[in-house]
């Protein structure tokens, strides 16, 4: 299971340096992109003479703006507790677990940091870069995983020291 741990969180640390990084740019322009896309152009305004008062203009409504805002930040704690996940495998993954009762919660915490992952940090990001809410339903299920895992880590930390 060491193995596992740290295979993984080299794994998810590598995707959040990828998703957090790389990706980041096009994810916000995607987002930008779809905002100015759903702006409504106001004509412009005239006086008798036909003298310009106000040039036409794009205006995006205030909930638009909010709604993209919220989007980028699900995006961005997303990969920001992708990280910390990915650094807390890696630490399950370096603490020794010589007994039967640390591998057993070496194991379950290793699993329980997965499906937190899985369930929030790519529910959260995917649903805020394809505009998906659906995919960010099991996203408490998730945050409870991610929780276990912690507690896991930090009891196998306090076992381990005592021996």
């Amino acid at each position: 299971m060491l193995r596992y741990n740290l295979i993984a969180g080299s794994l998810f640390g590598l995707t959040a340096v990828l998703v957090g990084l790389v990706f980041e740019p096009s994810v916000k322009a995607k987002l930008d992109d779809e905002l100015v896309a759903k702006a409504v152009e106001i004509p412009e305004q005239r006086d008798e003479d036909g003298n310009v008062l106000a040039p036409k203009k794009l205006v995006i409504s205030d909930l638009d703006r909010d709604y993209s805002e919220q989007r980028w930040q699900h995006y961005e704690l997303g990969v920001r507790n992708l990280t910390y996940a990915s650094f807390a495998m890696l630490a399950l993954g370096l603490i020794p677990a010589a007994s039967g009762r640390n591998r057993l919660v070496s194991r379950i915490s290793g699993g329980a940091f997965t499906a937190g992952v899985i369930f929030y940090c790519f529910g959260l990001a995917s649903s805020a870069v394809f505009d998906q809410p659906l995919l960010a339903i099991f996203s408490g299920l998730g945050a409870l995983c991610l929780a276990a895992g912690w507690a896991g880590l930090t009891g196998l930390a306090c076992i381990s020291t005592r021996e």
